[in-house]
């Protein structure tokens, strides 16, 4: 009989501890509620409260929401809701249909803001999170509205199906997602996802690789120390720095990478591209526009279908087989006096020899074909011994093969 008493009241201490443990972990916030006060044509109702802070935070609203970590150690938030009624108790009937539920829940602090059953009552809510600055993770989801992250450690998603999407100083990666809005990122401390579907992307320093994509609208990138990938259905595409390779892709804009650590791949149907300093190889293709490249070296792919072509090989660098062409416009090939490459340069339809120029006396102008008709000119040598084969076509403009000033 004792025994089974024993374990009756060990029994029920277990389960005390236990329900005293899940209280511990669930902690609803403290709240206060603002009477009700007219603004224009709208009833305005303010909402404070705070709670523990946690892991992790999560926000699902219906409107703006502004989230920045500080120093404090608990999560403080400001919501102000607004709607338009015609008294002030059928206002106060539509915001108690939209309440703010927060509590903490084991590693997670969870906001929600439903919308009330109304469907031009004007109804619009503004969240004002203030969490810690050691928060790892905050995962926000509005279904219209801006949302601005700033001074978070951990990673950052937000996903918004109206509106713009703002996020600087962030500790580790973001990805963000909007269905019509610009994305801008200021110092990203881990890599990046930003998608639109209509919007520019503006992105400031990213300690990763990110992939950018808009419907409609230009993506401009700082530094990326990891790879780069970045499309656009209209729009230019701009970046300063990256520390691997880059796609770029866009449907009707100019393209601009400064400096690339790995491979350029550039795709435009209808602007010219430039880059800068690219010492892995490049691929540029543009559907009408003028390409022009600068220390570049590997395996160079240029092609124009009616536009100017600029290559300057890097000193001191090896190329690789590479093809150049354009069907109407002007080549200029800069090459290192020291490089080991064969040269392989033709216009289709030339009038005169001069269609071709060479600065080295072992690559040499020539008429191509036996039959006095031929319109062809070619110029074929070896620099140094020779090496990968560096082509040039043209259908109908001119060929300079320069020597790179030392």
């Amino acid at each position: 009989m004792e025994a089974v008493l024993s374990k009756v009241m060990k029994t029920r201490s277990l389960n005390r501890a236990a329900a005293l443990a899940a209280l511990l972990a669930s902690a609803a916030a403290a709240q206060t509620l603002s009477p009700l006060r007219r603004e224009g044509g709208y009833y305005v109702q303010e909402q404070r409260g705070d709670l523990p802070a946690a892991f992790r935070l999560r926000i699902s609203s219906t409107g703006a929401v502004n989230v920045e970590g500080g120093v404090g150690q608990r999560v403080t938030y400001e919501l102000v809701r607004k709607v338009k009624a015609s008294s002030e108790a059928e206002a106060q009937r539509l915001l108690d249909q939209a309440p703010l539920t927060a509590a903490r829940q084991g590693g997670s602090v969870t906001m929600r803001i439903d919308k009330p059953g109304c469907w031009n009552c004007g109804f619009s809510a503004t969240l004002h999170v203030s969490t810690p600055h050691a928060t790892q993770e905050a995962i926000i989801s509005t279904s219209s509205g801006q949302i601005h992250v700033s001074n978070i450690e951990g990673r950052v998603n937000a996903d918004t199906a109206a509106g713009a999407i703002l996020a600087e100083n962030i500790g580790a990666g973001v990805r963000a997602t909007t269905a019509g809005g610009p994305i801008t990122l200021g110092a990203i401390g881990g890599p990046v996802r930003c998608e639109t579907a209509g919007g520019p992307i503006k992105v400031g320093t990213v300690r990763g690789e990110a992939v950018l994509s808009t419907s409609g609208g230009r993506i401009e990138v700082g530094e990326v120390q990891g790879g780069l990938r970045a499309e656009t259905s209209g729009g230019d595409i701009t970046a300063q720095r990256v520390g691997g390779p880059v796609f770029a892709g866009t449907s009707g804009g100019v393209i601009q990478i400064g400096e690339a650590v790995g491979r350029v791949v550039a795709e435009t149907a209808g602007g010219s591209i430039e880059i800068a300093k690219a010492p892995e190889g490049v691929t540029a293709d543009t559907a009408g526009g003028h390409i022009r490249l600068t220390e570049v070296a590997g395996a160079i792919r240029a092609a124009s279908a009616a536009g100017n072509i600029e290559a300057v090989f890097l000193d001191g660098r090896p190329v690789g087989d590479s093809l150049i062409e354009t069907n109407a416009g002007t080549i200029v090939v800069f090459l290192p006096a020291t490089l080991h490459v064969a040269v392989d340069a033709s216009v289709d339809f030339a009038r005169s020899l001069n269609r071709i120029e060479s600065d080295f006396a072992d690559i040499q102008v020539v008429r191509s074909g036996n039959g006095a008709g031929s319109n062809e000119v070619r110029a074929v040598g070896a620099l140094n011994g020779g090496g990968p084969v560096l082509r040039i076509r043209n259908t109908s403009g001119r060929i300079q093969i320069r020597r790179l000033p030392e």
